[in-house]
């Protein structure tokens, strides 16, 4: 779609049906990426696609430049890592190190997606995410009143810790610590290790876990910075 086009023009240029094409733009209106022409049977791309796939080449440039620091944490904690990106209300694993540890204890996989208020890679990304996205993702939740009142002072904790913990939940079994990488201060993503909460104490899991986090976070952060100076 390189400029302006009609149904017709888009049928025969991707093979589609008439039908699914309708649906497809109907989609792609109601999200903002596309726009009909005033009296015109034509569509054309908005802004907003660009932002998408902007986005999309950002994610992928940062899972490329995390994955051999992700590898370097796991062997330092020995237990998973992962790298999660928030998505459409959810945070979503992009790179594991799960198939490098010996302790590959659950069924958590690349591409699944993760609550952000039962997590310790969505808490920890909302605590350090800009505050319109903060509002915007709280509201994604729909989150019971009760449940919204006291996140404030959850991700409030967080920030002033400087990471996350998950005890049980899902799996039931498991715990993690997560913090944030950061691009200018605010969230990009979130890095986890995760192990069974009946290997390790809670204070020693911090105790273990906390400082290479951080430092594993901090290169990569560094590395953002580094390829923003270049553009």
């Amino acid at each position: 779609m390189s400029g302006p086009s009609t149904v017709s023009e888009l049928e025969r240029q991707i093979g589609c049906s008439r039908q699914a094409i309708y649906r497809f733009m109907d989609v792609l209106l109601a999200h903002g990426y596309v726009v009909r022409l005033p009296d015109q049977p034509r569509y054309r791309l908005t802004p907003t696609i660009r932002e998408l796939s902007d986005r999309v080449r950002d994610d992928d440039a940062l899972e490329a430049a995390a994955a051999p620091i992700m590898v370097r944490l796991q062997r330092k904690v020995i237990w998973p890592t992962s790298l999660a990106i928030f998505e459409e209300g959810a945070m979503v694993i992009r790179h594991s190190t799960r198939s490098q540890s010996p302790f590959d204890f659950d069924n958590a996989r690349v591409g699944d997606r993760l609550r952000l208020e039962t997590t310790a890679v969505g808490l920890v990304y909302l605590a350090f995410s800009r505050t319109a996205e903060r509002r915007q993702a709280l509201k994604l939740m729909r989150l019971s009143p009760s449940r919204l009142a006291v996140m404030p002072e959850r991700l409030r904790q967080v920030r002033k810790s400087g990471y996350a913990v998950r005890v049980g939940g899902i799996p039931r079994n498991t715990s993690s610590i997560a913090v944030a990488v950061t691009d200018q201060g605010c969230s990009k993503a979130a890095i986890v290790v995760s192990f069974l909460t009946s290997a390790i104490e809670l204070d020693e899991a911090k105790r273990l876990f906390v400082a290479p986090l951080r430092a594993a976070a901090a290169e990569i952060s560094r590395g953002l910075t580094s390829e923003r100076q270049k553009d």
